[in-house]
């Protein structure tokens, strides 16, 4: 592991992926894709966080474990939130299919590149791209929001809210019955 401290904020690329199958071999081959494309953008500094522990995921882990000897590449098998935060505000981007490219990213305006079906069927704000796992789409979204070495945050509403958000959802959940057809969860993915 190597330190972000000395890099510059919008320099970073923070990558988070998960499986999408529980084939190691697919999800290996999906994360050297993924990784060889954005290590051809010049980032300083590339933060990798290792994926969720679903069958798959040791496929992504090994392409990770891999790539540990790149000066550029930082891993973190876990990270404090407060750090997590932190690094999601400095980056110039999040690549891969992390929730949070879904749900946090919107409120510091890091632009997402979101792979794959994973998220697919979740609100998302205007701060997300999608693209498969193909080469050229997420090559072409590296580069646009690399922008010549000038990456930029969005100014984009969060759709999961912000200010006082805590407040209308406590009073929305006490003020709604409980019931069978509530108490079910639906799982888009």
């Amino acid at each position: 592991q190597h330190s972000t401290s000395n890099v510059e904020p919008g320099q970073i690329c923070l990558l988070i992926l998960h499986p999408i199958e529980a084939n190691e071999k697919s999800e290996h081959k999906r994360a050297a894709l993924i990784l060889n494309q954005v290590r051809k953008i010049p980032f300083d500094q590339i933060v990798i966080i290792h994926p969720n522990n679903d069958p798959g995921s040791r496929g992504i882990a090994r392409c990770w474990e891999d790539a540990s000897k790149d000066k550029r590449i930082t891993i973190h098998r876990n990270i404090a939130r407060p750090d997590f935060l932190r690094l999601l505000n400095d980056a110039a981007v999040l690549v891969g299919n992390s929730s949070s490219g879904i749900i946090e990213a919107a409120s510091f305006g890091t632009p997402v590149i979101d792979i794959g079906p994973r998220q697919l069927g979740r609100e998302r704000s205007q701060n997300v791209t999608n693209v498969p796992y193909r080469q050229a789409p997420l090559a072409k979204a590296l580069k646009s929001i690399w922008n010549a070495g000038r990456p930029q945050k969005l100014r984009v509403r969060n759709v999961y809210g912000g200010d006082g958000t805590g407040k209308r959802v406590a009073k929305v959940l006490s003020s709604t019955p409980l019931n069978d057809k509530l108490r079910r969860k639906l799982i888009a993915y």
